[in-house]
């Protein structure tokens, strides 16, 4: 062999070989290509499923703060319908002293329990009802207590109060819901 069949072998060799350093560079490049686009992608896919769970929090986080304030306002306006419902049951309670009112009085006491009552109550309109029912009785007028009475011993350890607003508080929390319903818009 020649020195110029040994340079040319010598060249196919190297040819071969950087053809091969190029082939396996090529496949390496593209390994990591390849690779790099995988976790680019998982990259992406972990993101976007961290950025809709951030999304779903901040949604929840929202609209429970919309139904919080939702609740506030609900409760505000409920408020002021039982406000204007209590006012108008109020001026109502007047009403059912024009009919038989004295009947109404004498019901009032049949609840009562058999006791010697000592002190009575009174709006001062019924007066005269009260003392001449409870003959052995302090009668005391009030004029907060639109009808009905309230009863008590001398130290006032037993008590009864049966007057119309007692009445309506113990009733409220079940004829509050109907009488909201009924009160029209334009009266609130």
């Amino acid at each position: 062999m020649g020195h110029e069949e040994l340079i040319a072998a010598l060249r196919q060799e190297a040819a071969a070989k950087a053809l091969a350093i190029r082939e396996e560079a090529g496949a390496e490049a593209e390994r990591i290509r390849r690779d790099t686009d995988r976790r680019i992608k998982d990259i992406r896919e972990k993101y976007g499923q961290q950025a809709a769970v951030l999304a779903r929090e901040a949604e929840e986080i929202a609209l429970s703060q919309a139904r919080q304030e939702a609740r506030g306002i609900l409760l505000t306006a409920e408020a002021g319908l039982a406000g204007r419902a209590c006012a108008l049951v109020g001026d109502m309670l007047a009403s059912l002293r024009q009919r038989d009112y004295a009947a109404v009085f004498d019901a009032l006491i049949a609840e009562l329990p058999v006791f010697p009552w000592e002190v009575v109550r009174v709006n001062p309109a019924d007066e005269a009802l009260a003392k001449e029912r409870f003959r052995e009785a302090v009668v005391q007028t009030d004029p907060s207590i639109t009808g009905g009475l309230e009863v008590s011993d001398r130290a006032g350890n037993v008590r009864v109060i049966n007057t119309f607003e007692k009445r309506i508080e113990n009733l409220w929390p079940e004829i509050l819901p109907d009488l909201v319903r009924e009160i029209p818009e334009a009266a609130v």
